[in-house]
């Protein structure tokens, strides 16, 4: 099969993947845990009359975690922003309205794969994404900020975060879109201070 023709790969139903569902859970359980802390410690000060140092002290970290716990609320829009990395018959795509969005066609592409790393406990999610020439990176100024990101060399790599559960439906996606390019996940070492 030509990978360059421009032709869809794939017949399959376009793979998308809400990141942003994925940081509204993050952040509003944390703010719930804050919360929750906060109240439990401003109870029991306010039992003990806020005297003494164990009382002020419960009273001061309940305050900071109850301030804490309202941070989303301050950020709503940032927060509850949708973003998504779609994989169809067109290509790849970045959807953030209100953020950098971008998208590569299939025949702007010599090689994708997906490049999950461990840090500690968690496994961060990359796409590695390997223009065709370099008439594509002078097409897409937009992508500059991905370029050689992380390691990667001569390609875009786009960081997902700790989002490992993307990764079978990333895989399955690419497999039928773009199965000529797709090299399959490919763990890399475990690896510190990746975004």
């Amino acid at each position: 099969m030509d990978t360059h023709s421009g032709e869809p790969q794939g017949s399959g139903e376009p793979v998308v993947i809400n990141v942003s569902a994925n940081t509204k859970l993050k952040v509003f359980g944390t703010s719930a845990v804050c919360l929750a802390f906060g109240v439990t410690a401003l109870i029991e000060a306010s039992r003990r009359g806020f005297s003494g140092g164990g009382g002020l002290l419960l009273g001061v970290v309940g305050a900071v975690f109850t301030l804490l716990s309202l941070f989303p609320l301050r950020s709503w829009k940032a927060v509850t922003r949708t973003c998504r990395l779609i994989v169809d018959s067109a290509g790849v795509h970045w959807d953030d309205p209100e953020g950098q969005p971008w998208s590569l066609r299939w025949d702007e592409l010599s090689r994708v794969a997906v490049t999950p790393a461990r840090n500690g406990a968690m496994v961060l999610v990359r796409v590695d994404l390997f223009p065709a020439d370099q008439r594509v990176v002078a097409r897409h100024p937009e992508l500059m900020h991905l370029w050689e990101l992380e390691g990667v060399e001569r390609g875009y790599r786009f960081p997902l975060g700790p989002f490992r559960r993307a990764i079978p439906r990333l895989d399955r996606g690419l497999q039928d879109f773009g199965p000529g390019i797709y090299r399959g996940v490919r763990k890399t070492q475990t690896t510190r201070g990746l975004t």
